[in-house]
């Protein structure tokens, strides 16, 4: 079964594991960086690596909230994924840029930004708003996937012990 974009979201995946279907042969494309690529030696996966570290930190500490400091974030931790992580630097790297936190001043600034990792912050493939595709992403980092229940270990454990489906390159 091929999927949408949206199967890479960890809600997804933990939803389709509760389900009990995680034995299905599941394709999609996207960027590799899915809990698997953490284990990849190379500059790419050692950026993922770092940010799977990082979410391991901040799961164990009970001290630290969600964004709205209503809820231990160990509570969230298996939802978080890298793509969020950076949509939420390019937000504030667009309000840096802008100066300001108008919305209109943001929203020009993201349109003219483009960004390197590691040096500003993504955990993931660089980004560039400034194309007309509709993508900030490059063609080039969109690849094809396969599903996993085999766990690499990399994410903080969850609460319940549920399986989880996990992404890795197939090529």
């Amino acid at each position: 079964m091929f999927l949408t974009p949206e199967a890479l979201t960890p809600t997804f995946g933990n939803t389709l594991a509760q389900a009990g279907t995680t034995s299905a042969v599941l394709a999609a494309a996207g960027p590799n960086t899915d809990d698997p690529s953490a284990l990849d030696p190379c500059l790419p996966g050692q950026q993922v690596a770092a940010y799977y570290i990082g979410l391991r930190l901040a799961a164990g500490d009970p001290a630290c909230k969600t964004v709205f400091g209503d809820t231990p974030f160990t509570d969230v931790a298996q939802d978080a994924d890298i793509a969020s992580h950076d949509a939420v630097v390019a937000l504030v790297r667009a309000v840096e840029k802008a100066g300001s936190t108008n919305p209109d001043a943001v929203a020009t600034a993201l349109a003219a930004l483009k960004l390197d990792q590691p040096a500003q912050g993504l955990a993931g493939p660089n980004l560039d708003f400034t194309t007309t595709t509709g993508s900030a992403m490059p063609d080039t980092d969109v690849i094809p996937l396969s599903a996993t229940a085999q766990n690499p270990g990399v994410r903080p454990e969850t609460a319940t012990g549920a399986k989880q489906l996990f992404w890795f390159p197939t090529r």
